[in-house]
Order: C-alpha cells, then sequence, then structure tokens
C-alpha cells in the first residue's frame, strides 16, 4: 500500500465509529509501517491495542486515538510484542514452559536460517503438553479473540501471523537459545 493508502486505511474504520486521531498520528503509524514486511498484520494488531487503550479503557468519554496512547502501546513495532509478553507473564510457571515448547513447535527455520510459521497438529501437541487440559486452556487462551497470536482448527495449530516470529522479542530469544534442536526435531520428523 502507498502511504496515502495506509493512512485511509488507518483512519476510516475509525471515522466509522465517530472517532478521530489526534493531529500527525496518524502520519506517524503511516511512517511506521510503510514499506515494512509483514505490515498489515502489525498494523491491525496496533490499531486493536490503540483502541484498547484509548476507548475502551480511557478515563474520558471523548471517541479519541491519542500519541500518548500510541507510545503507552510501544507504537506499531512494540504492541504485538508487549501484549504477547504480559500474556505469557500472565500464565502459571508450568503453563509457560509449555508455552515456550508450543511455540518451538510451531516454527520452522530455513536454509539461511530464516524463522517462519508451521502448522503442529493437536496429536503433536498432546504429547508436548502436560495433560489434555493444559494444552486446551494454554491454546485457548493464545488463540482467544482477544489475542489471536495463534490460529487453530480442526486439526492444527499455527502462529497467527508471521509478524509474531519477528517482533516478539521473547520468542526470538527462545528461538536463538533452541536452533540446534529445532533444527535436529524437522531433521528427525523428515527421516521419519
Amino acid at each position: 500500500m502507498s502511504f496515502t493508502e495506509l493512512e485511509e486505511a488507518i483512519e476510516k474504520p475509525a471515522k466509522l465509529h465517530g472517532v478521530t486521531f489526534e493531529h500527525g498520528l496518524v502520519s506517524q503509524i503511516s511512517a511506521d509501517v510503510v514499506n515494512r514486511p509483514g505490515a498489515l498484520p502489525i498494523l491491525q494488531y496496533a490499531l486493536k491495542e490503540l483502541w484498547r487503550v484509548c476507548i475502551e479503557e480511557a478515563e474520558s468519554p471523548e471517541p479519541f486515538l491519542t500519541h500518548k496512547g500510541y507510545e503507552e502501546i510501544g507504537g506499531v513495532k512494540g504492541a504485538l510484542d508487549k501484549r504477547a509478553t504480559i500474556l505469557y507473564e500472565s500464565l502459571t510457571t508450568i503453563d509457560q514452559a509449555f508455552a515456550r515448547c508450543l511455540f518451538m513447535e510451531l516454527v520452522q527455520l530455513g536454509e539461511a536460517g530464516e524463522v517462519t510459521r508451521r502448522c503442529a497438529s493437536w496429536d503433536r501437541l498432546e504429547v508436548v503438553a502436560d495433560s489434555p487440559q493444559q494444552l486446551q486452556r494454554v491454546v485457548g487462551l493464545l488463540a482467544g479473540s482477544q489475542q489471536r497470536l495463534i490460529i487453530t482448527d480442526q486439526n492444527t495449530v499455527e502462529v497467527a501471523h508471521e509478524a509474531l516470529l519477528s517482533e516478539w522479542k521473547l520468542l526470538n530469544t527462545w528461538i536463538a537459545e533452541n536452533l540446534e534442536n529445532i533444527r535436529l526435531s524437522r531433521s528427525l520428523e523428515e527421516d521419519c
């Protein structure tokens, strides 16, 4: 999308709900995402977070999206990282350990070391989880309508957007710490 198209895509849905942006905010958000790979999912998430902070949780009844709110969510780049980390930290220690294993199952390493998402079967995840209840609880939370970090269907689970793989710092740390284990695991799966 061009810069002008981005601005329209940001501003138009808010106007339909009677919400306005503080002067210069639409341009700032557009500048933060223009020509960026995976921009639209990151933009969508950031706008959702901005709406939550400025409209749903605001003390003022005025329908206004602000620079202050944008800074609070960490901007386009930080919104996804911040929200994913808060969600992860809200889990119990046992569920955090499972969430880490879950995300390691949902990544694939390319030939050049690039990280992409991959589908994991429910059967495979049942093996990784401590119990079927834990699997349902944690996946349900991560895939819930408020979070949407992962998506599910009848047979598989996968990361909702590639943007999570590049923007969530904690996930990047886990991947870096487990590169060899991930490679070995995928190699064994192929051989089997």
